[in-house]
């Protein structure tokens, strides 16, 4: 890459930013959350992912973002005309998004200890 591009990765794509040898220049990163309704199911499995194995990024995922995350897309899920609905994939789509939602949920659900 030059000066100036710019690349997009599709949600749970792995990804590094090397700087070549003897570049003296500074390299920078800015990141961000891009949600396509067509992708829902892959996006909140990465989510899902990210919490059982919180070590494995270097994102912060703090209950309340990702509780903020979730809800937004169930609230446009639920606001949805059919027409919409067809766009996210279908209602198999949003009952496996649902599932996986609730999945989340209780990954962030403090663990009680044995006794």
């Amino acid at each position: 890459m030059r000066r100036g591009e710019t690349v997009y990765f599709p949600s749970g794509t792995v990804h590094f930013v090397f700087r070549l040898r003897g570049d003296e220049q500074q390299t920078m990163a800015i990141g961000g959350h891009l949600l396509r309704f067509s992708n829902i199911v892959q996006w909140v499995e990465t989510i899902k992912l990210q919490l059982r194995y919180p070590n494995a990024t270097n994102e912060d995922l703090s209950s309340q973002v990702v509780l903020g995350y979730l809800y937004a897309v169930r609230r446009l899920i639920q606001s949805a005309t059919t027409e919409m609905i067809e766009s996210f994939g279908g209602k198999g789509v949003i009952a496996v998004f649902e599932q996986t939602t609730k999945e989340c949920i209780d990954l962030l659900k403090p663990k009680r200890r044995k006794c």
